[in-house]
Formats: C-alpha cells, sequence, structure tokens
C-alpha cells in the first residue's frame, strides 16, 4: 500500500542538499530570535518550559511531513498523535486558564466592592465568602458550557489538526505554500507561546499583589 507523502514532502525533497542546509539554519535563527522574543515572564525555568514545549510541537510538525512517507508505520504514527495531543490540551489549557483569571478578578471585584461582606463580622464575613465563591464557581460552568467554549477551545483545535496532519488536504507544490506552512506553524506556535507567557506574566503579578 503506498503511502501519502507529507504536506512538504514533495517540494522538500526536490531541494538541494545545499538548500535543505540553508533552509534548516534559518528556521533554526528565526525559531531562536522568536523565543527570545516572546517568553517574558522573568522566571527562567518558566520562560525555558514554554519555549521548549512550543519548538517541540513545532518541530514535530514540520520534521514530520518532510519526510512522512519514509519512516515507519510507527514513528509516523507517534508523530502525529504526539504533535495532535500536545497542541490540543495547550490549546485547551490555554482557554480554561484565561477563563479562570477572568473569573478569579471578577470574584476578587465583587468581593472587594461589597459593603455588606466588609461590615459583617470575622466568622460571618468567612461564611459570605465561601458561599459566594461556590455559587460564583457554579455559575461560571454554567456560563462556561452555555457559551460552548469546549467545543471551541479542545474539539475545534482537534479537527482541524487533524484535517491539516492526518487527511493532509493541503499540500505543498511550491515555495510559497511551503513557505506558508512552515512559517505559519512557528508563526502559530510562538503566538501561542506569547500568550502563555503574558497569561503567566498576570497571574504571578495577581498572586504578588
Amino acid at each position: 500500500m503506498r503511502i501519502r507523502p507529507g504536506i512538504t514532502q514533495d517540494f522538500y525533497k526536490a531541494l538541494s542538499p545545499d538548500r535543505k542546509l540553508l533552509w534548516k539554519l534559518a528556521t533554526w535563527c528565526i525559531s531562536l530570535i522568536a523565543s527570545w522574543l516572546v517568553t517574558k515572564t522573568g522566571y527562567r525555568v518558566l520562560d525555558f518550559a514554554i519555549s521548549t514545549s512550543c519548538a517541540l510541537v513545532t518541530m514535530l510538525m514540520i520534521e514530520s511531513q518532510r519526510s512522512y512517507s519514509e519512516y515507519s508505520r510507527k514513528t509516523r504514527k507517534l508523530a502525529i498523535v504526539s504533535a495532535i495531543v500536545m497542541a490540543r490540551w495547550g490549546i485547551c489549557g490555554l482557554g480554561i486558564f484565561h477563563f479562570s483569571l477572568v473569573t478569579v478578578g471578577a470574584i476578587g471585584h465583587a468581593l472587594h466592592d461589597a459593603p455588606s461582606i466588609n461590615d459583617a463580622s470575622t466568622g460571618m464575613r468567612a461564611v459570605m465568602v465561601a458561599i459566594f465563591i461556590v455559587i460564583f464557581i457554579y455559575q461560571s460552568i454554567n456560563i462556561f458550557r452555555r457559551l460552548a467554549l469546549e467545543d471551541l477551545v479542545a474539539k475545534l483545535p482537534t479537527e482541524k489538526l487533524k484535517q491539516l496532519l492526518v487527511k493532509r488536504r493541503f499540500v505543498a507544490h511550491d515555495f510559497r505554500s511551503f513557505l506558508a506552512f512552515e512559517l505559519g506553524v512557528a508563526y502559530f506556535s510562538y503566538c501561542y507561546a506569547w500568550l502563555v507567557a503574558g497569561l503567566a506574566s498576570d497571574f504571578i503579578v495577581m498572586l504578588q499583589a
């Protein structure tokens, strides 16, 4: 059974070894500069974790498509499944984390502006705060479900990644489409890293406040 080639395999295979080397060096330099500019939380370990995970997903998606049919069935499946699972949970985690930050911020403002809570005794204040938090979390979950955010941050990315990497409806036949795929993957990966770093910075500031 003939295995369909990867998205960029036919075009990349036609490149000369010199051009392959130059392109790898160029993409490496772009990734290095992007990782320096994007991940700035102030914590080296966190910056390293964000940039490394994004670089790994980018590498899996790009390298697996350059020589897709030449790999064994086990390696092909492992590379594609790993890329889809990591990207899915990364996007899903980002969406849930952002929603949680907004929820926590809303709770904080509501409790701060509630005069009845501030004027109550310590014991009564603790009870009122606990009841308020439980109700707020319950309503937040209901809002999350009613807005169908699960479909947006989990199911939709998975479906689109399967269409791209498994069904491979998009195939690079020239340099423009080859460039669009590889730089597009890198661009969205580091946009994601930038968003994660920004949310992480906001969360750290919130904890320090």
